[in-house]
This record gives C-alpha cells, structure tokens and sequence, in this order.
C-alpha cells in the first residue's frame, strides 16, 4: 500500500488548524458541532475551488488547504484576495471559477450517486 494523505487545514470555518492522515478506510468521529463536516467541506473546497469566501474563519485573512498524497500535493489559499493553488510545485494564481483540470487528471473529479 501507498503512503497516507496527508491534510492540513487552516482557518477554514470552525477550524482553526489540524493536521491529519488518512490512510485507507479512515472514520472520523466526536460529538456534535466540533468540525467534523468542516473537514469534509474543506478537502471538498480545495478540489473544486469552492466559491466565495464565507467560509474563511471569523477573524482570519484568508484558509489554506493542503493535500499531499501519491497522486497530488496541492496547497489552496482562498479569501483575502486570494484564489490560489500550489500544485506539484506548479502556482496557479487568481484561477477564476473551477478548480485547475490537473486536479481532475489526478482522479479527484465529482462523484454523482
């Protein structure tokens, strides 16, 4: 098996700073209003350049994203200005709309259920 993803979010909602890894099923768990969802708005915000930026933290400039895994290491910073990824090593400033097609060449593309 690979190595873990690795996730680091900042000042995203509710959510301050964490850092976590997810390797294979992985289950996130507490009680309620604590940032569990917030988790998974974050990821979901940086591989698809969520618009706006209301969900930057009360207090903070702007959120960053990290995901770092075999397929793709990406930095998001979103508000404040910003509109920015990180990806491989490659900046892309002031995106627009979407997120950058390298994203979806990764594999990470929108599941319809």
């Amino acid at each position: 098996m690979g190595r873990p993803m690795r996730i680091r979010i900042r000042d995203f909602q509710s959510i301050e700073d964490i850092e976590m890894s997810i390797d294979g099923f992985t289950v996130v768990v507490g009680r309620s209003n604590i940032g569990k969802s917030a988790i998974v708005r974050a990821i979901d915000g940086a591989l698809t350049n969520l618009a706006g930026d209301s969900f930057v933290r009360v207090g903070a400039h702007h959120t960053e994203v990290e995901i770092d895994c075999p397929e793709i290491q990406l930095c998001w910073k979103k508000g404040g200005g910003f509109n920015d990824y990180v990806i491989n090593g490659e900046s892309f400033e002031s995106v627009g709309r979407g997120a950058p097609p390298v994203i979806g060449d990764a594999g990470f593309r929108e599941v319809e259920v």
